[in-house]
């Protein structure tokens, strides 16, 4: 519950306190990260699963649905970082220093790596290179970290169903219309950048600051109105899930037989994409599985299987299995995807030992930076 003090009768609310882990939660970002490995796995321009496989064959479904099933993942991390930020309006500094941090050291190292073994020559200018974060998610969500207090405060100022008819208003702006406007584009024969309504070079695809802050409110969203959508029944919401992951793999697949880009299916903002991160939320939400240590500790390593996995790629054997059987290549997959995890662990494991005491020494001298907005309301939530 939240706590208040009467100043001036305003209700001055205070932030609350840290939530614990719900293991449902920490399992879900568990298997979208597993998502994301697979996503990459399957991308032409990194692990190129659907560059080797043959279009309409049944290697190329069997990697496609994988890819539908899993294409919301980016979505889903910004939705679970809305519903829980929501909750208090305390920022620290440290956090995404911390992540940027991260990002240059496992960029450095690997350069490193790379030039001890021969894989590359050294070049004091790409050395110099691999100290910049250049890491769009990361640098999107250290936007929306900072600025996701003050969409809190919008988020609270308003009753249920202002917030209901602002998140529709929201989802036909920056959803439904930026989709429309790029399969227009592809009828057309030429992208109608004119008409959208997110970047003057359209959608992005969901690559954008809007669609991270429309995920984040969506999460915030269901925190707030979280009553009335735990009427849903979990048999509605898994059958939802299938009907639009059918939906989606027959779309993408005759979208890309006759345009040969199906780019604006699989696109972040696709409102189908979104739909399912919401119904995978919702999902998970409902399961009761306990606390469990372990998989809260696994859940942990989330951000540094994200910035390691793709170093492990070189070393899978992604093009044999992508043209042998297709119940070999499923197997295969999902099984990579587990063990990339589970070595990026080990990885995290030995990084937070590095680097805990170093932070911990750093925060006692100096402090986290840490910061409170507070949420002034006049009146409250109908």
């Amino acid at each position: 519950m939240r706590r208040c003090t009467e100043t001036d009768n305003t209700k001055v609310l205070l932030p609350q306190k840290k939530q614990a882990r719900e293991s449902n939660i920490e399992l879900l970002r568990i298997i979208t990260m597993l998502g994301v490995i697979i996503l990459h796995y399957n991308n032409k321009s990194m692990g190129g699963g659907l560059r080797f496989v043959k279009f309409g064959s049944a290697n190329f479904f069997v990697l496609y649905v994988l890819e539908v099933i899993f294409i919301n993942a980016v979505n889903l991390f910004m939705l679970i970082s809305g519903y829980y930020m929501l909750s208090s309006q305390k920022r620290s500094v440290i956090k995404p220093v911390k992540m940027i941090i991260q990002v240059i050291a496992f960029g450095v190292t690997y350069y490193l790596l790379r030039v001890k073994f021969g894989s590359l020559k050294y070049s004091a200018f790409n050395f110099r290179g691999a100290f910049i974060p250049n890491n769009f998610f990361v640098i999107m969500y250290c936007c929306i970290y900072f600025i996701s207090p003050y969409i809190n405060i919008v988020l609270r100022s308003l009753d249920i169903k202002q917030l209901r008819r602002m998140i529709i208003i929201l989802l036909l702006l920056f959803s439904v219309y930026t989709t429309a406007v790029e399969i227009l584009g592809h009828f057309r024969g030429y992208p109608m950048y004119g008409l959208s309504s997110v970047t003057v070079d359209g959608s992005s695809q969901g690559y954008s600051i809007v669609n991270y802050s429309l995920m984040y409110i969506i999460g915030a969203y269901i925190k707030l109105d979280e009553t009335f959508l735990r009427k849903i029944k979990l048999p509605v919401l898994s059958a939802l899930f299938v009907l639009l992951s059918g939906i989606e793999v027959l779309w993408g697949y005759l979208y890309q037989k006759k345009h040969s880009d199906g780019g604006v299916v699989l696109a972040y903002c696709n409102p189908i994409v979104i739909a399912l991160a919401v119904l995978a939320f919702l999902i998970f939400k409902k399961l009761n599985i306990g606390s469990s240590r372990v998989i809260n500790f696994l859940a942990k390593a989330c951000f540094t299987v994200y910035l390691f996995h793709t170093y492990l790629f070189r070393y899978l054997s992604i093009e044999k299995y992508a043209t042998g059987n297709p119940f070999i290549l499923a197997i295969y997959t999902v099984g990579s995807a587990i063990s990339i995890y589970l070595i990026s662990f080990a990885v995290f494991c030995i990084y937070d030992f590095i680097t805990s005491p170093i932070y911990r020494l750093f925060e006692k001298k100096i402090g986290s930076g840490t910061y409170t907005v507070p949420i002034t309301e006049k009146g409250g939530l109908a």
